[in-house]
């Protein structure tokens, strides 16, 4: 099985009443997802530096500062049409590296692959995201604040 690595970024942000949002992402087909994508050459192997361009290039923010999470492994659950583009079939894999932002810059607007960005209250993440393996990516972030 063809494990075709990707970044995913989770950008939070802290409301004035000291709630916490995540910032999703729509695609062309509604689907409910994390900023995100997979390397390009000039990206020389650094992960981080694929989040960060994910993010400019998903949301027009900047990124300032990174946590990497670790990594989640699954099958393609979505867009079909996507998969195709990208050189995936049904039977190929998925290595989601998965980074926590809460540090930023600029102002969100929907870039490639998004036709529209939302914040969404922590508590709503996880019904709202269309993917398992971003589910599964999510649940990395949440860990962190388990007692």
């Amino acid at each position: 099985m063809v494990k075709r690595p990707t970044a995913k970024v989770i950008i939070t942000r802290t409301t004035p009443e000291g709630d916490c949002e995540v910032l999703l992402g729509q695609s062309g087909r509604g689907n409910w997802k994390f900023p995100g994508g997979g390397q390009e050459t000039f990206d020389f192997g650094d992960w981080e530096r694929t989040a960060k361009r994910e993010v400019w290039e998903e949301t027009r923010l900047r990124a300032l500062a990174l946590i990497y999470l670790g990594e989640i492994e699954g099958v393609p659950d979505g867009d079909k049409s996507h998969d195709m583009r990208h050189g995936m079939d049904g039977g190929d894999g998925l290595k989601e590296h998965y980074f926590w932002c809460e540090s930023f810059s600029g102002q969100e607007r929907p870039g490639d692959d998004m036709q529209a960005l939302r914040w969404f209250p922590v508590n709503e993440v996880l019904r709202q995201l269309s993917y398992e393996t971003n589910r599964r990516g999510f649940n990395l972030f949440l860990a962190l604040f388990e007692e």
